[in-house]
């Protein structure tokens, strides 16, 4: 019945649109008012979950009458953000990023047995938050190498299992980034700004790849990859006093 999956869909939707959920505690709860505040990167606010279970919502900053309460409802990459609660946030913030599966070998290559894959976030700078997540393609990359003598550092340059690596980074890119644009292609117009700020992800990923190749490599490849170091902000997105992940306002009610 179609219209008894919608219905559910929907409630299913409320629920997540309207919950904060505390990992710590392993607690999902509904306080009042607090899924009005809308999502920011930088947000006014911060809630945290005492050992009560009690929801407190505290200031990160001095608010003037009339200033709005935000809240973060986490670090989520824009996809996530808009499937979860219908917007796309505005500005800088852990938000402009996309997530990538990268395999190792393409599917003609697969029979190898070295098969690796890994999930990487690639933030608006084209850098993977988290390096350590791309260690089984590394380690698979040694292992092919190891397991097919003939492909020597002469044909693949100096680095040659990082040299795997990367042209998995570039090919998985560019699968991603024509997989978004067919979206656009099957006219879904209202995904146009999502598609283009994951596209733009993917874009920079790739440069940075094709920029270490095509240098003396004379760093590793996870080291180009990495994120310039940011300056501690004390109004970033993170919650204090809890580690868990909040959700706030109804799907579509930002600002």
């Amino acid at each position: 019945n179609t219209e008894l999956i919608d219905a559910e869909k929907e409630q299913v939707e409320a629920v997540n649109t309207r919950a904060v959920y505390c990992e710590k505690a392993q607690v999902c709860a509904f306080p009042p008012l607090l899924d009005l505040a809308n999502h920011d990167a930088r947000p006014s606010a911060a809630w945290s979950m005492d050992e009560g279970r009690r929801v407190v919502l505290t200031a990160r900053r001095d608010l003037a009458a009339g200033d709005e309460v935000t809240i973060s409802y986490g670090d989520d990459p824009n996809s996530e953000l808009f499937v979860a609660y219908g917007f796309l946030p505005q500005g800088d913030g852990p938000h402009r990023s996309v997530d990538l599966r990268v395999w190792l070998h393409p599917p003609d290559l697969q029979r190898y047995g070295t098969q690796a894959s890994a999930e990487l976030r690639i933030l608006a700078s084209g850098a993977v938050k988290n390096r350590a997540a791309a260690a089984p393609l590394l380690k698979g990359a040694r292992a092919f190498l190891e397991s097919n003598p003939a492909l020597s550092v002469t044909e693949l340059g100096p680095q040659p299992h990082e040299r795997l690596v990367a042209d998995a980074l570039i090919r998985c890119a560019k699968a991603e980034e024509c997989a978004w644009l067919k979206v656009l292609a099957d006219r879904r117009e209202k995904l146009a700004p999502l598609v283009e700020a994951n596209c733009a992800c993917l874009l920079e990923l790739i440069a940075r790849v094709e920029a270490w190749l095509n240098g003396p490599r004379s760093q590793s490849l996870m080291t180009a990859l990495s994120a310039a170091p940011a300056p501690s902000d004390p109004d970033s997105g993170e919650e204090s006093g809890s580690d868990s992940s909040a959700s706030g306002s109804e799907a579509g009610a930002q600002d």
